[in-house]
């Protein structure tokens, strides 16, 4: 058995941006961040390119996600590599939302497999803050 799983609670460094692969395929990128405070030195913070695959859970994310918000996301790490412009070897390293989670912490609102997101009690229709979560099976 393999386990190839990445867990993360941080910051969205940028909006997500839409893309679309030539064979039709739809995903979002941004990029995202990580903090680990320390009492004698300064902050440690870690940047990750995200990619969530898929048109429903990259519209998702588009609709969602901003830059700024605090997130958790359950994905796979992906090694890539690739040529750049100038023929040199390079290598870059992705974290996969394709069966994982993406979960908004700002508030309770959310979606699960695809639902329109949940309203309660405290959270106001016109709340243009509405930020969801979904599950990827």
């Amino acid at each position: 058995m393999y386990l190839n799983k990445v867990q993360l609670i941080g910051r969205l460094v940028d909006d997500p941006e839409a893309k679309t692969l030539q064979n039709g395929n739809q995903f979002s990128k941004f990029r995202f961040a990580t903090n680990k405070k320390r009492k004698t030195a300064e902050d440690i913070s870690q940047f990750y390119n995200i990619v969530v695959w898929d048109k429903f859970h990259a519209s998702f994310a588009n609709q969602y996600l901003k830059k700024g918000d605090l997130v958790f996301l359950e994905g796979e790490l992906v090694f890539k590599n690739f040529q750049d412009k100038n023929g040199e070897n390079r290598q870059s390293t992705e974290i996969h939302i394709n069966q994982g989670v993406v979960q908004s912490l700002k508030n309770n609102q959310g979606t699960q497999a695809g639902l329109p997101p949940r309203q309660s009690s405290n959270v106001r229709d016109a709340d243009t803050e509405n930020h969801g979560s979904y599950s990827i099976s």
